[in-house]
C-alpha cells in the first residue's frame, strides 16, 4: 500500500479495456466497463483533505456507466463494494473481478460529503465493438486493435496532437505482444513513418516484408519508448475497416 501511494503519479485511463489480464472465459463475455480516468493522491492530497486513501476522477466517459450513476469530474473514489481504493491499479482489479452486467458499489466523496452509488458495469466492447471485415488487406501483421484519440485523450495520454493512436488492445501472441507494446500506448512512429490514422499504418506494414523487424515509437505513460517487433505474415489476419471508425485491428 504505501509503495502504491508513494511511486510516481500516474494516470490510468480505465475506459481502456484490459483484457489481456482477463482468464479467456471472461474475455469471451465481455469487458467491464465503468468509465472513468482516475489519479492517484499524493501523501500530501491525502493530508489536505483529510483521507487516508482515495482516487481522483479526472474524466467520466459520456453515456458510460458511471457517468449514468452521476458520477463527475472531481470526485474522489472511496471504496467499490467495501474495499478500500488506494492505487490506480487496486481500482483496475477490482472493477476487473466482475462481468459486464454486475452490479457494484461505489462510496466516494463529492464536496466534503460521502455518497454511494450503485453502477452496473457495462462491456467495453458493446462501446467500441469490433468492426467488420473490409476488403483493405496488408502485406505484414502487428496485432494490436488501435482507437482514434480525441482531443481529450490526446491530453489524458499526453500524445502529441497531431499524432498517435492509441492500442486498445494486443493479441495473444501476436508480432506486437512479443515485442512489449501493450493496452494503453500511443503509437506516434513506426519505422521512419509518423502515424496520424489508419492508412499510415497500412502503408508501413505494406512496405515491409513478414519477418522483418522495425522500431515502433510509442508514448507510455507519459514517455517515449522505442521498441523492436518483429512483423508477422498478413495471412489469416486480412480485414481492415474503413478509415472514419474510431479503431481498427491491422
Amino acid at each position: 500500500m504505501l509503495k502504491d501511494l508513494t511511486s510516481h503519479r500516474f494516470i490510468f485511463a480505465l475506459i481502456l479495456s484490459l483484457s489481456l489480464t482477463l482468464p479467456a472465459s471472461t474475455q469471451a463475455s465481455g469487458d467491464p466497463w465503468l468509465g472513468v480516468a482516475v489519479d492517484a493522491l499524493s501523501f500530501d492530497e491525502l493530508k489536505q483533505l483529510d483521507l487516508d486513501y482515495g482516487l481522483r476522477i479526472d474524466a467520466v466517459t459520456p453515456g458510460s456507466p458511471a457517468a449514468e450513476a452521476g458520477l463527475k469530474q472531481g470526485d474522489l473514489l472511496l471504496e467499490l463494494d467495501g474495499r478500500i481504493l488506494y492505487s490506480v491499479g487496486r481500482l483496475q482489479w477490482l472493477v476487473h473481478r466482475h462481468q459486464p452486467g454486475d452490479s457494484i458499489t461505489l462510496l466516494y466523496r463529492r464536496e466534503g460529503q460521502n455518497l454511494s452509488a450503485e453502477i452496473t458495469l457495462g462491456a467495453w466492447q458493446e462501446r467500441y465493438p469490433p468492426f467488420p471485415t473490409h476488403p483493405y488487406s496488408t502485406a505484414s501483421y502487428l496485432g494490436v486493435r488501435l482507437q482514434v484519440m480525441s482531443t481529450a485523450l490526446r491530453q489524458h495520454f499526453g500524445a502529441p496532437t497531431d499524432a498517435g493512436m492509441l492500442i486498445s488492445e494486443v493479441i495473444e501472441n501476436s508480432p506486437a505482444a512479443e515485442g512489449g507494446l501493450k493496452v494503453g500506448d500511443v503509437i506516434i512512429r513506426m519505422d521512419r513513418k509518423t502515424i496520424h490514422d489508419m492508412g499510415d499504418i497500412r502503408r508501413v506494414l505494406n512496405f515491409f516484408e513478414p519477418g522483418d523487424t522495425i522500431e515502433v515509437e510509442v508514448i507510455r505513460e507519459r514517455e517515449h519508448q522505442t521498441l523492436k517487433v518483429t512483423l508477422g505474415e498478413a495471412r489469416n489476419h486480412h480485414g481492415f475497416p474503413p478509415p472514419s471508425p474510431p479503431s481498427f485491428m491491422p
